[in-house]
């Protein structure tokens, strides 16, 4: 009886020590292991989408052959007058250089030949030019211009530098070369002048709509190639061919 007993308690501790021995083995088994969180890298580099093609505008010649030119950057914006004068306009700004300082292009050609360039440029470029170009010509085109003109200087030193009176809003500098003449109209208002052609703009991320600061490099015998345009379909138009 008393083996009996012992053999009995023996059971009951065996049994305890085992029900603990399960505890721990499942306490073990549901600790929470903290997984560290991958950061985030940093980027290292940027993919972008570089233009197979791209040009530059010191590549353009006046009287250039439209044959001899690459225009893929430009689409045909139509013919005026006569078949003999049409007008191209740059489609693919991405594909000009300098894009990060014009706004658009306009190409004009006269029997195929390149006779005028019209640039629309991002900023009032005036006194970069008359570096480049050297002394101009200044024709001053509105009255209110004219008026400030009675009191103040048209040239001013602004910073140890000669610039143009910012006063002065509408204004045209004029280089007259042998092979071309080169023209920059500063037009602030954007008033239009009388005679002259201007296509709408696409104003592509323009800072101010009003203002047109347009650089025309055109043949020197432009105005007398019109003038045989005009004449041809006036003719055309009375049935005088």
């Amino acid at each position: 009886m008393k083996k009996l007993v012992t053999t009995g308690i023996s059971l009951i501790l065996l049994i305890n020590f085992g029900c603990k021995r399960a505890e721990e083995i499942v306490d073990e088994k549901t600790e929470v292991v903290e997984i560290p969180v991958e950061q985030p890298q940093p980027v290292s580099t940027i993919e972008i989408e570089i233009p197979e093609y791209q040009f530059s505008m010191e590549e353009m010649r006046i009287n250039e052959h439209m044959g001899d030119m690459d225009l893929r950057a430009f689409k045909h914006y139509g013919e005026f007058y006569t078949e003999d004068f049409s007008i191209f306009r740059l489609d693919r700004i991405d594909y000009l250089a300098e894009s990060f300082e014009i706004q658009d292009i306009n190409l004009f050609f006269i029997d195929s030949l390149l006779v005028k360039i019209q640039t629309f440029y991002r900023d009032n470029q005036s006194t970069r030019f008359m570096k480049r170009f050297g002394k101009a010509k200044i024709a001053i085109n509105d009255y209110e211009s004219k008026k400030v003109l009675e009191t103040e200087k048209l040239i001013v030193n602004v910073d140890g530098k000669n610039r143009i009176n910012s006063k002065v809003e509408n204004y045209t500098l004029n280089w007259q070369r042998n092979e071309l003449d080169i023209l920059f109209y500063v037009n602030k208002n954007n008033v239009s002048r009388k005679g002259s052609l201007i296509l709408p703009m696409n104003n592509r991320s323009s800072k101010n709509d009003r203002m047109i600061f347009e650089l025309t490099v055109q043949a020197t015998n432009f105005d007398n190639q019109m003038a045989w345009v005009k004449w041809e379909s006036y003719k055309q138009g009375r049935g005088l061919n």
